[in-house]
């Protein structure tokens, strides 16, 4: 887990952050009283970036919508700089919103980030079923698909010596 620094972690989790006006990279976030860091990854000691929370950050959804622009994407502004961020679920999305506006505005709690990380856990469940269960729909159609596939070059390969009686 990303390092504490003395101040109480509120809220943590993946979300793709876009470096400079091109590649999206992924991202461990990690929530506390009174800025956002954001790590290489979840192990990583020191944050390669941190954003400002307080009452001059604002969490807001794209004003226009491109047709390259990637779903579930927000942006976190401080007086400093703007973040473009991306979720990847709606609900993720949601979640990370609402509880950046409630500790921009100075007030979440323990028990409401808890209760959203519950959400978030049973949503992730459902959806690593939902990605096994079609991972298993695939292999299903790899494998009929090859023996079809096999099947028809058999019954070809045996048709090619039959000629019609009398050539």
């Amino acid at each position: 887990m990303a390092q504490n620094n003395g101040t109480k972690t509120i809220f943590e989790g993946f979300l793709r952050r876009q470096r400079g006006n091109e590649k999206w990279e992924m991202r461990w976030f990690v929530l506390k009283e009174n800025c956002l860091e954001y790590y290489e990854s979840r192990g990583s000691k020191k944050p390669r970036g941190t954003i400002a929370i307080g009452l001059t950050t604002s969490v807001e959804l794209p004003r226009v919508v491109h047709r390259n622009m990637p779903d579930n994407m927000f942006y976190i502004s401080d007086p400093k700089k703007t973040t473009a961020v991306c979720a990847e679920t709606n609900k993720s999305m949601a979640a990370w919103m609402t509880i950046l506006r409630k500790a921009c505005a100075g007030g979440v709690s323990v028990k409401f980030t808890r209760q959203v990380s519950s959400l978030l856990e049973k949503d992730a469940t459902a959806l690593r079923k939902e990605a096994h269960d079609e991972d298993l729909k695939k292999a299903y159609r790899r494998s009929t698909s090859k023996k079809n596939l096999h099947e028809l070059k058999s019954s070809t390969d045996g048709a090619a010596g039959v000629r019609a009686p009398g050539v």
